[in-house]
């Protein structure tokens, strides 16, 4: 099963960024690196998700359909980031109900009503949505508190803050979490629509003198001091 790690999301003035690198692991294996784990749903929506990726294609590809049906109708509504997320709900509750679980927990990021919208949707169809930022995986222990901090402190953050933010969460992401990456995506939100960012490279830093061969060596050959 190649599967993909945390993903955050982080509300800011103006809209909603959501951010995840591009890696696909089998087991301990970095198989995939260069995969999008974001998706645009219909023109006001994006999600993302960690997890089992065969299952997040499922969902994908669900959504499309729904979106494709939609546009049928012809009737000049579309579909939001709030209909999205609860339509994910059902999918999840339905999936587990019959014991056949979906093994993804989707972040569902848009701008609809003059608001950003962020939900939470996890393999077991709970559900619900945040004003702040919100974490799946390991980065919900590592990321949130981090960026929960940086929202609580400037609430009405620029996107330009926020990216810094986002940068910063998923370098700490990448120091500690054994299965992230340093190449990163971010989709942002907002009343103009989705877009999402070509891949980029975290800048990270490595030649701290702790991390030097003969400070963390374990074994000193005889001779050698």
């Amino acid at each position: 099963m190649a599967s993909g790690t945390g993903v955050i999301a982080l509300k800011y003035n103006g809209g909603v960024l959501l951010a995840s690198d591009t890696l696909l692991s089998y087991g301990s294996l970095a198989r995939y690196p260069n995969i999008q784990r974001i998706k645009q749903v219909g023109d006001k929506t994006a999600i993302a998700a960690s997890g089992d990726y065969a299952d997040f294609q499922y969902i994908a590809n669900q959504l499309d359909e729904l979106i494709v049906e939609d546009q049928l109708q012809d009737d000049g509504v579309s579909l939001g980031p709030k209909e999205v997320h609860g339509w994910l709900s059902q999918l999840m509750y339905n999936s587990r109900c019959k014991f056949e679980p979906l093994l993804n927990t989707v972040l569902v990021t848009g701008f609809q009503d003059g608001k950003s919208f962020l939900g939470f949707v996890d393999s077991i169809g709970t559900h619900f949505t945040c004003e702040d930022c919100m974490a799946t995986g390991l980065a919900s222990h590592l990321a949130m508190p981090l960026l929960r901090k940086k929202f609580e402190s400037n609430p009405a953050m620029s996107r330009e803050q926020a990216i810094e933010a986002i940068e910063e969460a998923l370098t700490l992401m990448f120091y500690r979490d054994c299965r992230a990456f340093a190449k990163y995506q971010i989709a942002d939100c907002t009343a103009a629509g989705v877009n999402i960012s070509a891949p980029r490279l975290l800048n990270t830093k490595w030649d701290y003198k702790g991390f030097d061969f003969e400070v963390t060596k374990l074994i000193t050959l005889p001779g050698t001091y």
